[in-house]
């Protein structure tokens, strides 16, 4: 008896510890690494329960950590491009537990969050391209414009190496709106021609690059003629979770190209905590003197050779051989750019987010204007644009709460301070003029928006923006042998200081049907803007005295735009849009002082904003699962453009006397008519599971309209890409290829597109194929690629230089 009672106790002592040790294990907190097919681990993965009482992110090992509470859930897990994985966490016989995603086979829409207010693109009229940040490393793109070139359907010149001016739908400069993260860099001495602003933006800590195709001023207001290009920088990511002390990562790279001997490296970090997050990103670039290609067409054996550059030796200039015309001797630079956002979460719906920016370059040769032309001599011994500096602090609020006369609202105030100088000697002169522009910007802007379901969906968005300029102009004479400084000279603008203000606010409806099948939008903005101009008694030229009190240009605009978006199936959809859009005169078009000969400009009070109106068709269409194919149709109307024409002064004069000199009046007034029409197509394919096809094509014409139709300025000629993109296990490999046709003289506008630059027959059609690979070894990705295989010369329309020759591409990146 007493050992069967022993026995008992015994068996007893073995259930309880048995069921100690399962109740242990099933309320163990459980660990899943979570990987792609290849084993990479995947960040940013979503996992949650049923009633999401358990939510949490991956980090960048991959690692989910599930307390133990939660040991008997089942969960899933979400990850954009991949199929959704459900898993019953009881079933799991271990505490750490490998998940493999698969990837999706099908053709998927992603979810892109567009503009100021971050609309979904699907909401959007216009034709919309996001470039993200794989992209952008994925092709090691130097600056952002080569980014939009080689992602976006957008046309890029170049007069040197060291800029590039976007082209959208036959428009460029100060007709193309840019903005970053939210903030309007359009200034008041944006002008026409060609910019090169956009490589101030740090291509290596964007998150997104947004392109927003045809007239978008209902949104945007002023400049926003040919579309938005929106530079997205990261946020800082807070702390995911009371699982995690603090939320660390970042991500570093140096890189190396051989065209122009680039020497880059890009290092930034995210620290996050529940409440408040920091992102600190910093990025340097040297660029050496850029090597074109040496494959030339037998009509045009040396066209772009740099067989001779100029140098100056004591204290002459002198010509000298260059031992590889090839080398376009005069395009090297340098480039240091500096990012920090810090965020605060004040409460579950509000945020503020502090960014700074700053953005500044060495000298950047004005390539175009060192080299022959004609064969001639060289004009200038030297002319460059002074260290480029962008300096940029904002606010931005953001409030998510549903109230009756909103559902969000976000406000933006910023200040930025742009410091921009021209440094010019005439070859053989000792005389060097330096020129310099300060232009402080202050702006606010609050969007809102509010969604109201009603058998219908109605969605009201609307808001106001603010934008002030300060723009103070200098110059000097400077005698580079004795030292001697010469201030008695004209200065770029005003010399008494100027000012533009705009003041704007618009509304928009949106009525989506119950079915979502039609969506009707319409929408109106009221726009006013001031330019205001001063001239200095000291100046070289006696003004009229009226001029020395300061001259004042009000004018207003409203603009409107109306479309719908019918999803006619579930494969076919139909966007059409009219919309009107509009330019301010500025404080370059009004106020830029300009002696050309023996004509000087003076201001004109009466300037109007330049305007357009805009019609456009879209169609996409998906074939099957795997191929969307879209194409859209647009015909702009320019009105009321600004053109120098001979003019008159207050009293009637058509001259004007200066000591002995006198000079033809002339001002900038709105007489210019245009048209712009234009066609694009898209293809997306999923050929295989690891096989992608993307490819673009863009045919655009523009005359301007009068008796004679003549060919209209900064119309590229048909131009597009195509795009493989394979993976295999740990290789990720890009094959791009660009390609350009002909476009004869006589179809060029006028000296914007710098004919001289291009051979006696025009610009020349031309084809270049790129192959990049990539190999992820844990942390790190190393990346190789060869741009321009066949090293083929070639020099984009309008473009003062030649574009890179054969170029390899070393990097290293890496993330912690």
């Amino acid at each position: 008896m007493k050992g069967q009672h022993l026995e008992s106790a015994f068996l007893w002592q073995i259930k309880i510890l048995f069921f100690c040790l399962v109740s242990n294990f099933c309320f163990a907190q459980k660990t899943l690494i979570v990987v792609d097919s290849t084993g990479d681990v995947l960040p940013g993965v979503e996992c949650f329960n049923k009633d999401y009482s358990f939510a949490m992110v991956s980090d960048v090992n991959g690692k989910i950590v599930i307390p133990g509470e939660f040991g008997n859930d089942t969960v899933s897990l979400k990850y954009l491009g991949f199929e959704t994985v459900s898993l019953n966490l009881q079933d799991l016989s271990v505490l750490a537990y490998v998940v493999k995603m698969k990837t999706g086979q099908k053709l998927l829409e992603e979810i892109i969050m567009i503009g100021r207010s971050d609309i979904r693109a699907t909401e959007f009229l216009q034709k919309v391209d996001a470039v993200n940040s794989i992209d952008i490393s994925s092709s090691n793109s130097q600056t952002t414009v080569d980014a939009l070139s080689q992602h976006a359907d957008v046309y890029v010149q170049k007069s040197q190496m060291g800029g590039g001016s976007p082209v959208i739908r036959g428009f460029e400069a100060n007709k193309v709106l840019l903005v970053v993260d939210g903030i309007r860099m359009n200034n008041a001495i944006y002008r026409n021609g060609h910019l090169q602003n956009s490589i101030t933006i740090d291509q290596a800590i964007l998150d997104q690059m947004e392109v927003i195709y045809g007239a978008s001023s209902l949104m945007y207001g002023s400049d926003a003629l040919g579309g938005v290009i929106h530079f997205r920088t990261k946020d800082p990511v807070l702390k995911l979770s009371n699982y995690e002390k603090s939320r660390v990562f970042g991500n570093y790279y140096m890189r190396y190209s051989t065209a122009n001997k680039e020497k880059s490296g890009h290092f930034d970090i995210n620290f996050g905590k529940r409440s408040w997050a920091s992102l600190t990103s910093i990025s340097f670039s040297d660029f050496g003197d850029q090597r074109m290609g040496s494959r030339r067409t037998k009509e045009y054996p040396d066209f772009g050779k740099r067989s001779t550059y100029q140098s100056r030796i004591g204290q002459e200039d002198v010509i000298l051989n260059n031992e590889n015309p090839n080398i376009q001797i005069g395009t090297s630079y340098n480039q240091f750019d500096l990012l920090q956002k810090v965020k605060f979460q004040i409460n579950p719906n509000m945020n503020l987010t502090a960014n700074i920016q700053f953005s500044k370059s060495s000298d950047i040769p004005r390539y175009d204007q060192l080299i022959l032309k004609d064969n001639s001599i060289f004009q200038f011994g030297e002319w460059n644009y002074g260290p480029q500096q962008r300096a940029l602090f904002s606010l931005k609020y953001k409030w998510t709460e549903n109230l009756k006369f909103m559902d969000e609202i976000v406000v933006i105030a910023s200040r930025q301070d742009i410091i921009e100088s021209r440094i010019e000697r005439q070859f053989g002169s000792d005389i060097r003029i330096k020129g310099k522009e300060n232009v402080g910007v202050n702006s606010l802007t609050l969007d809102l928006h509010k969604k109201i379901i009603r058998n219908h969906t109605h969605l009201y968005y609307y808001g106001f923006d603010l934008n002030h300029n300060d723009v103070q102009s200098a110059i000097q004479n400077e005698n580079i042998l004795t030292g001697a400084i010469d201030n008695m000279q004209f200065t770029r603008y005003p010399s008494g200081g100027s000012t533009m203000d705009l003041l704007g606010g618009y509304f928009q409806y949106v009525n989506q049907a119950a079915d979502t099948s039609i969506v009707l939008h319409t929408g109106v903005r009221y726009s006013y803007f001031n330019t205001f101009v001063k001239y200095s008694q000291s100046d070289p030229i006696q003004w009229p005295d009226y001029f020395y009190d300061g001259v004042q240009s009000t004018n207003d605009a409203l603009t409107w735009s109306a479309g719908l978006n019918w999803r006619a199936s579930k494969k076919l959809t139909i966007r059409m849009l009219t919309s009107t859009a509009f330019r301010a005169p500025n404080v370059d078009d009004i106020g830029k002082f300009r002696i050309n000969n023996n004509d000087v400009s003076v201001p004109n009070t009466t300037l109007g904003a330049e305007k357009s109106i805009n019609g456009e068709l879209d169609i996409s269409k998906k074939l099957g699962k795997n191929i969307l194919i879209s194409a859209s149709t647009f015909y702009t109307r320019l009105t009321n453009a600004i053109i120098r024409r001979d003019y008159f002064l207050p009293d009637g004069r058509t001259s004007f006397t200066d000591g002995n000199r006198t000079y033809n009046v002339q001002s900038n007034i709105n007489a210019g008519k245009a048209e712009i029409y234009g066609v694009s197509g898209n293809i997306k394919m999923n050929i295989m599971r690891n096989l992608r096809l993307l490819s673009s094509l863009s045919y655009l014409k523009g005359n301007v309209v009068d008796e004679k139709k003549l060919p209209l300025d900064h119309i590229p000629p048909l131009y597009g890409k195509t795009q493989l993109k394979f993976n295999h296990k740990k290789w990720d490999f890009t094959f791009l290829s660009l390609y350009n046709a002909s476009k004869p003289l006589d179809l060029y506008g006028g000296s914007a597109d710098n004919p001289e630059y291009a051979t006696p027959e025009g610009a020349l059609g031309w084809a270049v194929f790129n192959i990049y690979a990539d190999y992820t070894f844990k942390s790190f990705t190393f990346q190789f690629g060869i741009e321009n295989i066949f090293d083929k010369h070639y020099r984009t329309f309008s473009s003062g230089v030649s574009s890179p020759g054969i170029n390899g591409i070393f990097a290293v990146r890496g993330k912690f």
